[in-house]
């Protein structure tokens, strides 16, 4: 397997990665309070409390995801910069030679 078509696959494999990553990322974002949908209090008025106690604990968790996928966006980034290296160098390479 020549260089060239070694860094295509090593670019192809960068994007995937890097794909992988930013859906995890996208998936998780804040969500945003909203009190109409809080349910009614047994005094009448609404229960925004839960709401946001639930709002919270589930940005808490979406942070943490968020925080987990951006191993993935650095590694499949710098897989993708060396795949163009590897081309562009095979590429030179074949200009010298000829």
């Amino acid at each position: 397997m020549n260089i060239s078509k070694f860094g295509k696959l090593i670019i192809l494999l960068g994007v995937l990665v890097l794909g992988f990553g930013s859906f995890k990322y996208f998936t998780n974002l804040d969500e945003k309070f909203d009190s109409s949908k809080s349910p009614q209090s047994i005094f009448g008025g609404r229960d925004d409390l839960g709401e946001v106690l639930r709002i919270n604990d589930a940005n808490a968790y979406h942070k943490y995801e968020r925080e987990q996928a951006i191993p993935y966006l650095i590694g499949g980034t710098i897989t993708v910069f060396i795949g163009f290296a590897l081309v562009a160098s095979s590429k030179k390479k074949e200009q010298q030679s000829s």
